[in-house]
Parts: structure tokens; sequence; C-alpha cells
């Protein structure tokens, strides 16, 4: 991700809603783009 410009989130990242917690994909990476100014691009990546 770093590689095409993009930044971890570390106040993103996040369970996800449907999966048990202890599942091993519920946790969740958010890296974000940036577009302009005013927008941005979202990616989440799900981790083991």
């Amino acid at each position: 991700m770093k590689k095409i410009g993009m930044k971890r989130d570390l106040q993103g990242d996040f369970e996800h809603s449907k999966l048990p917690k202890e599942h091993r994909l519920s946790k969740h990476v958010l890296y974000r783009l940036k577009k302009s100014e005013k927008s941005y691009l979202l990616f989440y990546l799900t981790i083991e």
C-alpha cells in the first residue's frame, strides 16, 4: 500500500461487525489515499 501512496489510518482499524471478534478475518486495517484536499479514497485490508 505504501508503494502506491496509501497511508495507514491507525484510528480507522476496525472489527467486522458481522463476524465474531475471535474469527481470523474479523480484524480490518484501513488505508487512505489522498485524492484532493477535500476528498479521500478508502481501502481496507483483512489481516490474519
